[in-house]
């Protein structure tokens, strides 16, 4: 049974698109669907873990507001980061699934039980 869902952000809780404001800071836009979605998934005592490469603090907000208590910003090997996660858990990959749409996701998406890659 699953009882965790990685999510990557740029292009899985987002479009994708990143907005730069005049001062240099970048701006994402989040689906009220997907935190419905994730609120009720927590709802149930099952897990969130945000594993996203970039920073931005918009993601802290955004996993705060939505009381995801698991997030990693800047990460290059998320499946490495996946591993530490799983292991404070006491969790296993097969218990995982994860949405991801990227190179740089693919080892993770791979070694879930249950995997998803949007288009």
């Amino acid at each position: 049974m699953t009882e965790l869902i990685f999510l990557d952000v740029d292009g899985c809780l987002t479009d994708g698109k990143i907005i730069y404001t005049s001062n240099g800071e970048f701006i994402k836009e989040f689906d009220v669907k997907d935190g419905a979605a994730i609120e009720a998934w927590l709802k149930l005592g099952k897990k969130i873990a945000i594993i996203t490469g970039r920073n931005c603090p918009c993601v802290e907000k955004r996993a705060k507001d939505l009381k995801i208590e698991i997030l990693y910003q800047g990460i290059k090997d998320k499946l490495a980061c996946a591993k530490e996660i799983l292991q404070k858990l006491n969790l296993d990959f097969s218990q995982c699934a994860a949405i991801g749409d990227y190179f740089n996701d693919k080892a993770l998406l791979e070694s879930v039980g249950l995997s998803f890659k949007p288009k």
